[in-house]
């Protein structure tokens, strides 16, 4: 009974065995054709007959981790089929290594001919176009510039393609009239314009090249909106997307904001009209909100939905060791007030900037600062020129230029909210991209007097390492 089973399974292993070593041979041999096609695509210049040979290289990797596999199971297949397989792939290999001494050969000659200036169209046509096109490409970046700076007064037409495409999460429409109109109206240079809008401008943060043919863009948008009694101003942020054609003029352009377009990562995508129709309106319902003191400028990065990234510049400020936030308020408001070391009055800026951080036996250090003199861009650096504060526990420092995050809430400053608003802050940061800047203390400012009735502005502040803005 047993000995038929045994001869069946002898004969099926056989039978196995022949079939596997022929595939892992077949493997073998097909892996030292990709490994000499790769050689020879390293060899040859990016471009050959018209086919860019870099979509390949998204595959190596996977090449590169089965080749080797494949090679050390046909040889152990091999060596169990009684060394037919072995043959097998030792005459592939044979052949591989003929075939890249082939290539080679043929490389060398493609090699002398370039170099002795013979017609090859193939290999010189797709570098020299690219040559040609850094100078127009840069005149475009230099147009997009002065653009932005003026406001398209004027705008240069003779950059735009005659059908150019404009597209937004509000609006979308063809044509260079089309596009002309569009920004004189934002402008209030249009008849409608006049009526609607003022002080339109756009600040140009950055600009780069993803390809060969597109540019990108990083901005601030604002326009004061005068068809309702408080005339809001209007802040959009985002990225404008510009497609090239084959003149090298402006052929479309795709804006994405940052309250409406981004998703996880940084990236964005497209959303129906009505979203950017509700940011807009929800822009217009906001009322701006007057503080006794001016409020410290900054440059808004990003406005996305929860927070903020704003480029603060440096400042002066004084800074005093608290426990409770009245007695650093009567100190600092003493300070401004002629209680310094010269005498004099001074007119701080909001918000009241606190730091809190943990000390060694589970407590917390805190300190309130007041900032009082901006130091403007390009200014050297020497000594704080702010009076000094005659408390002996506090100091007058400079803080250097910053980019934060920011989250702004209503909620009382207790050390749960501080801590809840720090974390979530945090998640948005990690969701989009953004990295913090490691700090052993929490940032939280106040914009209202200290018992101020009504809704108060409160923010968190987190410094960010990480971000798309050369700032």
């Amino acid at each position: 009974f047993f000995a038929p089973a045994r001869r069946f399974s002898v004969v099926a292993s056989r039978r196995l065995e022949r079939a596997t070593g022929k595939l892992f041979s077949f493997v073998s041999q097909k892996t030292n054709q990709i490994r000499i096609s790769w050689l020879l695509l390293r060899k040859a210049p990016a471009r050959f007959d018209g086919m860019n040979f870099h979509c390949l290289l998204p595959l190596m990797p996977l090449l590169a981790l089965a080749g080797p596999r494949a090679v050390r199971d046909g040889a152990a297949a091999s060596a169990t089929a009684s060394g037919r397989v072995s043959r097998i792939t030792r005459n592939a290999n044979l052949n591989g290594i003929r075939h890249l001494r082939t290539a080679m050969q043929t490389h060398d000659r493609v090699r002398e001919a370039t170099s002795s200036k013979r017609a090859l169209p193939v290999y010189s046509s797709a570098p020299m176009a690219a040559k040609e096109g850094l100078k127009e490409i840069e005149e475009v970046k230099r147009v997009i510039r002065r653009e932005y700076e003026s406001f398209f007064a004027p705008m240069e037409r003779s950059f735009y393609a005659p059908d150019v495409e404009f597209i937004d999460p509000l609006t979308s429409f063809r044509g260079v009239d089309n596009y002309k109109n569009n920004v004189d109206m934002l402008g209030g240079r249009s008849f409608f314009g006049q009526f609607a809008f003022s002080d339109a401008k756009i600040q140009l943060h950055d600009i780069t090249q993803p390809s060969r043919r597109n540019l990108r863009t990083r901005w601030t948008l604002s326009f004061k909106f005068k068809l309702v009694p408080w005339q809001p101003t209007a802040i959009f942020t985002g990225v404008s997307d510009y497609t090239l054609d084959s003149n090298f003029k402006i052929k479309r352009q795709e804006d994405y904001w940052d309250s409406v377009n981004l998703e996880e990562k940084g990236h964005y995508v497209k959303k129906p009209a009505l979203n950017g129709l509700m940011d807009f309106v929800a822009q217009l319902n906001s009322k701006p909100k007057e503080y006794a003191t001016p409020e410290l400028p900054y440059v808004l990065l990003r406005r996305a939905p929860g927070y903020q990234v704003r480029a603060y510049p440096g400042y002066e400020a004084v800074e005093i060791p608290y426990e409770k936030r009245s007695d650093a308020w009567g100190i600092l408001g003493m300070y401004a007030n002629g209680g310094n070391s010269e005498g004099k009055r001074l007119t701080p800026y909001v918000p009241s900037i606190m730091q809190i951080e943990a000390t060694d036996d589970g407590k917390w250090r805190k300190y309130m600062q007041w900032a009082m003199r901006v130091i403007d861009e390009g200014e050297k650096a020497r000594d704080v020129t702010i009076p000094n504060i005659g408390d002996s526990n506090g100091e007058v420092l400079t803080r250097r230029p910053t980019v934060y995050a920011v989250k702004t809430f209503s909620e009382p400053l207790t050390e749960d909210t501080v801590t809840f608003f720090h974390d979530e802050l945090l998640e948005d940061l990690k969701r989009d991209g953004l990295v913090p800047e490691f700090e052993e203390t929490k940032t939280y400012v106040q914009y209202d007097q200290l018992y101020s009735l009504g809704k108060r502005r409160n923010e968190i502040w987190i410094p960010l390492d990480g971000h798309p803005w050369p700032y």
